[in-house]
């Protein structure tokens, strides 16, 4: 009778350990897809980045007069296809982030689409002074500004005054602040409720940002 308790009880003890095995073995490669989206998260701002020379100089530059100019003179565009390689903007959305997405924090899925939504907005301004489509193809930046302010909010007012001039600046906190979220999510701390409110409201400002951009005449493939 002890020898068949011994069995049974041995038998009981298998049965647990065959789905916790199981839900460990799961677990793990969670965590591995999890460090892999974050390694894909960064390596696709990396290629990003190389956007942000477009970005600092059309800052400076007064957006409805240079794009009236382009769209009545071919010497105009020439000029900007001669300064920025336009063959070389896809090449910037050449990433897997939107894969990665699930396995990262909503805060930082939403910092990463903040910092997408400007180099997106600024290369299809590349896009319209290179052919001359005139500045009502591109909607205005307000959308853009309501992505950043949410993003950063202690930088709203700096936002709101410099408008397109502060891009490179914003990118570069940007930058810093989904590198850290990053380092967190290695770490293994998730965001909290608040946080996962905040990252929504951020996400549907990009959503909106990009509908506004879809619905005029850029090219498609110049949207995320």
């Amino acid at each position: 009778m002890k020898a068949d308790l011994a069995v049974k009880g041995r038998e009981i003890d298998t049965l647990r350990t065959v789905p916790f095995s199981a839900r460990s073995a799961r677990q793990a490669l969670v965590d591995k897809r999890k460090l892999e989206a974050i390694d894909q998260i960064w390596a696709a701002l990396k290629v990003m980045r190389q956007g942000k020379s477009t970005t600092a100089l059309l800052a400076v530059i007064k957006w409805d007069a240079v794009a009236d100019l382009t769209e009545k003179d071919g010497n105009a565009r020439e000029m900007f296809k001669t300064m920025l390689d336009s063959a070389k903007i896809t090449e910037l959305f050449n990433h897997n982030a939107h894969a990665a997405m699930p396995y990262v924090s909503p805060i930082a899925a939403a910092l990463f689409s903040a910092y997408a939504t400007v180099i997106t907005f600024t290369q299809a301004q590349l896009v319209v002074l290179q052919t001359g489509l005139g500045k009502n193809a591109l909607s205005s930046p307000d959308a853009v500004y309501k992505v950043l302010s949410a993003a950063l909010p202690d930088w709203s007012e700096y936002i709101n005054k410099v408008g397109a001039f502060g891009f490179a600046q914003v990118l570069d906190e940007l930058e810093k602040r989904l590198l850290a979220e990053l380092q967190r999510n290695i770490e293994g701390r998730g965001d909290d409720e608040a946080q996962v409110t905040i990252a929504a409201g951020i996400l549907e400002l990009v959503r909106d940002a990009e509908r506004k951009m879809s619905e005029r005449k850029v090219p498609a493939q110049f949207s995320q």
